[in-house]
């Protein structure tokens, strides 16, 4: 395969199309610590006619491109969040900030 003028990416029309056929959808991914390797990713699935869940390790931007192609939600560990850098060189969150706290004076309006 080639590059083309199309931006789209076949792989995920054949996964969808998959997706699909074995009547299934994918309810969350979820990013994980690799340890040394960095960041592993897996795709959790809900086979309708069985209700039957499934899990796949895929790459993490397999695993997120399915995830936004798709709508689903993209959830990540405490130790996977660990690994976050800001785009900026900044740290991700000062130091001083309590997330705990922090969430828990969040409101619906807040988003």
């Amino acid at each position: 395969m080639g590059r083309a003028g199309c931006r789209c990416n076949p792989v995920y029309d054949l996964i969808q199309s998959f997706l699909e056929a074995f009547q299934a959808t994918i309810t969350r991914v979820v990013l994980e610590d690799a340890g040394y390797h960095g960041l592993a990713a897996r795709v959790e699935l809900r086979l309708r006619a069985s209700g039957l869940g499934m899990v796949l390790p895929c790459y993490p931007p397999d695993a997120l491109a399915l995830a936004l192609r798709i709508g689903a939600p993209i959830y990540a560990t405490a130790s996977a969040l660990a690994q976050a850098e800001s785009t900026c060189g900044q740290p991700f969150l000062p130091s001083d900030v309590d997330v705990s706290r922090w969430v828990d004076r969040l409101n619906p309006e807040d988003f």
